[in-house]
């Protein structure tokens, strides 16, 4: 399964996850909370930890949808897609 944290320095990670969580396939989505113990690396706040179901084009479209959606509810102005290897 591949996984994705979300996170954001202007909006909690539980608003994002009640949004994303509105607007996802339960079956090909699993939303989890995370907070600052359950990752190795430093963060200030909690994260929200998302595993695809499926590695095809239309799980990702439709998760990349859900992200700009979202994005655009909490009037954010920007949105950066980071690789494992920390590039943009």
């Amino acid at each position: 399964m591949n996984r994705i944290l979300i996170f954001s320095e202007t909006t909690s990670a539980r608003e994002i996850e009640e949004r994303l969580g509105a607007l996802l396939p339960p079956q090909d989505f699993n939303l989890k909370l995370m907070t600052t113990e359950d990752y190795s690396f430093r963060a200030l706040e909690p994260m929200l930890l998302l595993t695809l179901a499926g590695s095809g084009g239309a799980v990702l479209g439709a998760l990349i949808t859900g992200l700009l959606q979202v994005a655009r509810q909490i009037k954010a102005r920007t949105v950066i897609l980071q690789g494992k290897s920390g590039r943009h």
